[in-house]
Order: C-alpha cells, then sequence, then structure tokens
C-alpha cells in the first residue's frame, strides 16, 4: 500500500511540472452580424480549433482593430491583443468577391442567392499562431476551399438549404482546418526530440589515419587506399538518415 501512494504521489509530481502552456483562440471577424444570423465562420473555426487543442476562446474587444489593420497593412497589432502571456492563435475566414473585398461567408451566400451570382467563390481562413512575450509569429497557415464547382453555385434558396450550407462549413472547419492546427500547433509547442546518434553508422575500426595510404613495389606506388569517411560523409551516403 505504501508503495502504491509512494507512486502516486510521484507520478502527481511529474504532472505538475507538465503544465500546457496556456493558447487563446482570438477569431478575428469581417463583421459583427450576417443575413442568415448564424455564427460567423471565424467563431466557428475558432470553437473547433479550441475544442481540440482544449484551449481557451476570446472575444476580444480589439479585435475589430487588429483585423482592420491586418486587411490593409498585413500586419498584427500585437499591443492590442492585451494578452500579456501564453499564445494566441488568431483566426481569420472570409470571402473575396469580384473587387477583392472581405466579405463574411453567410453574407457572400445571401448576395449570391438573391441575385444570382455565378462567381467561383472561396473561402479562407487564416490562422496564425502568436507568442505573446516576443510579438512574434511562430507559425501560420492558409486553408482555401471552394465554395462553388462545376455542379452547383453557392446558393440558398430558402433558409432550409442555408442550413444545409452551414452544415458543410462546420464539417470543413471540424474536420479538416482544426485537426490540421491542432497537429501542427502541438509539433511547433512541443517538437520532438531526434536522436541524431541512432542514425549515424559506426566507422569501421582501422588505423589508415586520415591521409592517403600507398604501397610499393619495387620503390613504386601500385595501390592507394581512400581516406577512411568523414561524419559528414556518412550523414550524405546514408540513405536511411532523414529529417
Amino acid at each position: 500500500m505504501k508503495k502504491l501512494l509512494v507512486m502516486f504521489l510521484m507520478l502527481s509530481g511529474l504532472a505538475s511540472f507538465a503544465v500546457e502552456p496556456e493558447v487563446y483562440v482570438v477569431p478575428l471577424n469581417p463583421a459583427n452580424s450576417n443575413s442568415y444570423g448564424f455564427e460567423p465562420v471565424s467563431q466557428i473555426v475558432a470553437r473547433d480549433i479550441s475544442k481540440g487543442l482544449g484551449t481557451l476562446k476570446l472575444n476580444d474587444f480589439s479585435s475589430q482593430e487588429i483585423l482592420q489593420k491586418y486587411n490593409k497593412t498585413g500586419v498584427i497589432d500585437f499591443e492590442k491583443l492585451n494578452i500579456v502571456t501564453g499564445k494566441t492563435l488568431l483566426v481569420i475566414a472570409y470571402v473575396e468577391d469580384n473587387n477583392f473585398t472581405k466579405l463574411d461567408l453567410w453574407d457572400t451566400l445571401k448576395l449570391s442567392s438573391d441575385f444570382g451570382l455565378d462567381f467561383p467563390f472561396t473561402w479562407t481562413t487564416k490562422v496564425i499562431l502568436v507568442d505573446n512575450n516576443d510579438g512574434v509569429a511562430l507559425w501560420q497557415k492558409t486553408y482555401t476551399c471552394p465554395l462553388t464547382s462545376k455542379n452547383s453555385s453557392f446558393v440558398a434558396a430558402d433558409y432550409t438549404k442555408a442550413v444545409e450550407q452551414y452544415e458543410k462549413i462546420h464539417s470543413y472547419s471540424k474536420n479538416v482546418i482544426a485537426k490540421d492546427v491542432e497537429e501542427n500547433v502541438k509539433l511547433r509547442l512541443h517538437p520532438k526530440a531526434i536522436d541524431y546518434a541512432s542514425k549515424v553508422k559506426n566507422a569501421p575500426e582501422n588505423n589508415e589515419g586520415i591521409g592517403l595510404k600507398y604501397y610499393k613495389k619495387r620503390g613504386v606506388p601500385v595501390k592507394i587506399t581512400q581516406p577512411s569517411e568523414t561524419f559528414e560523409q556518412q550523414l550524405l551516403k546514408d540513405d536511411s538518415f532523414s529529417l
């Protein structure tokens, strides 16, 4: 019984040191409201990512200012994040029209349905991992998903059809974007250690040294052997070695 208690205390102690870094998920929405009343797509993606990572999702009051500056300049205003420690995942989802204006996806669906627009709309989602302490982007990725195809347009004749589009968007967010972000963020925050020594073959023991060795026959060199391979040469020749 004492042994079990000691083991439990040891495991508890190890768990207390294995603290996960805080990751805040901040959705940046092109608009505060939309035509159908659905949750903005940035919010949908942010929620799905939060569930996968087990993180905190914020609705920051300054997110609109950050989004406007990012859309105009491509620069993140780190000072307006208002988060002191940890990491932040910025989620920006939008659809560009023919004039490259960024619109909320649901507003695009409403416009396309009302005016019968036949345009190859593409849903774009940008995810940026920010280090709040240093104010730098640690990782970022852009996901694109075509909303139209040769067989169908991005339209909804009624609210029921709009709900069907919502379910498709949510499925892509949950099963594609969120899972990929979860994998990449975990790898970025917890990089795998590589055992380089195990990947390198041991050099054969010999007494040739580094220089060339030759044999003389009647005073004339007839055989020259190459020097032992260096460590770098072994890495270049070893096909099994990879990062």
